[in-house]
């Protein structure tokens, strides 16, 4: 009886997103569907883990204790997962935004800037003012399976516009950084690599 009212439900959704090709609609249902399960891994939003919500450019930051040396001269950078928007649901690492921090040190003084990797992910989700792209932390058993299918049907009835996701990427550049060819690379597994600076 309860694999039926799930096919019932899951098929109407189908009608739905082919009958209304709304973005808004689709995310909608997706995040029912996810927010319908217990929440995981919450706490890698929290305290130390929490997600830096601006981007800052600081110079001459205060040296807490010591000084520090002054033939130290360099620059200390690293990227990490930075939600831009919160989860609704579920939250793996692995999905928040890439946002680079960089340190740099010269003449005994320290600077500090951070900024948000401009992925082409990112980049949809700013334009349309929420999360666009399903999360597969919300893609785990059978609800994970409908949120996974709601995600293709938008690729495929066009609700998902612009560059296709296959050319330009739907990945968060939040891994690592490599300087390659006089480039600042961000890059993740699962996408093309992201120029930081020329």
């Amino acid at each position: 009886m309860a694999a039926r009212v799930v096919v019932f439900v899951a098929s109407g959704a189908v009608a739905l997103v082919c009958a209304v090709r709304s973005r808004r609609v689709v995310n909608g249902l997706q995040v029912l569907i996810a927010k319908g399960r217990k929440q995981k891994r919450r706490n890698a939003l929290k305290g130390n883990y929490g997600p830096v919500k601006t981007e800052v450019y600081l110079q001459n930051c205060e040296v807490v204790s010591g000084a520090l040396p002054a033939e130290l001269d360099g620059m200390y950078m690293r990227n990490g997962s930075n939600p831009y928007y919160e989860p609704y649901a579920s939250y793996h690492w692995f999905e928040g935004d890439g946002m680079v921090h960089a340190t740099r040190i010269k003449d005994g003084k320290a600077s500090y800037g951070n900024h948000f990797v401009q992925t082409h992910k990112l980049r949809e989700e700013q334009k349309a003012g929420f999360p666009v792209y399903a999360k597969f932390g919300d893609q785990e058993g059978l609800r994970g399976v409908f949120v996974a299918l709601l995600e293709l049907l938008k690729q495929k009835t066009g609700i998902l516009k612009g560059v296709p996701v296959t050319e330009a990427g739907n990945g968060t550049a939040n891994t690592s950084l490599v300087y390659h060819a006089n480039r600042l690379l961000a890059i993740h597994e699962g996408d093309l690599p992201y120029q930081v600076r020329e």
